[in-house]
């Protein structure tokens, strides 16, 4: 990820910069057209959505992004808000980084399940706060399916992955410490058309990279925990 610690620094007088600074306050140096250079090579190597790109360039061609926290937060505070399971593809596709708004429980309508719009992020830090990420779920037999997952605090391992249906559907597979029923396994197969045999493993990686790299992993079934607590899966 040394790409991303380009994006600190001038190119010109090698002072440090905001992420989004479309100029230099040291030296005055334009920086978007090199940032920019960045920022391609990192959605060429699949650290970055398409759609991620087109919020940076929006960002940084028109000077909106925001240069310290308290503009960040006066940008995220004009975001919509929605719920966990609220979340669309179309969602995701236009903003891959959500974040728990659980400072803002208090307000109507809010609680700890409420999300919040990330656009400022294209590298998500899970010790900074807690994330949902947009996800590619590839089944055994190659269909590829869009959802989301959240990184746990090192960033290295997925919780909640779920996928959402162009249906509108949502097929969480993590059950915690309830064993999943027949009648909910049937209706997850259903709702993504396929069996036990052509779905798993699904391999499950995020869109978005995290702090230590692009999280990647498997799913071999419905995960869950039992009575003693021993990590199980169901399929």
């Amino acid at each position: 990820m040394g790409s991303v610690g380009e994006l600190e620094r001038c190119h010109a007088c090698g002072g440090a910069v905001e992420i989004y600074a479309a100029t230099c306050p040291e030296c005055g140096a334009a920086l978007t057209e090199e940032k920019l250079k960045t920022f391609r090579r990192l959605r060429d190597d699949d650290f970055l959505t398409q759609d991620a790109f087109e919020v940076v360039e929006q960002l940084l061609r028109e000077g909106t992004a925001p240069l310290d926290r308290e503009a960040a937060d006066a940008t995220q505070a004009r975001g919509p808000r929605k719920q966990m399971t609220d979340l669309t593809i179309e969602d995701l596709s236009q903003v891959p980084v959500w974040e728990f708004a659980l400072d803002e429980e208090g307000e109507p309508g809010q609680d700890e399940e409420t999300l919040r719009p990330r656009r400022d992020l294209t590298v998500v830090n899970p010790r900074a706060g807690l994330f949902v990420v947009s996800a590619r779920f590839t089944a055994a037999d190659g269909t590829v399916f869009r959802g989301y997952l959240t990184p746990n605090d090192e960033g290295d391992e997925a919780e909640s992955p779920t996928i959402l249906t162009e249906a509108g559907g949502r097929v969480p597979f993590a059950h915690g410490m309830v064993e999943p029923n027949p009648a909910e396994l049937d209706g997850a197969y259903a709702a993504l058309g396929k069996r036990a045999s052509e779905l798993f493993p699904v391999r499950v990686e995020t869109l978005v990279p995290t702090t230590s790299g692009r999280l990647a992993t498997e799913l071999h079934g419905y995960p869950y925990l039992d009575d003693d607590l021993r990590p199980r899966v169901k399929r």
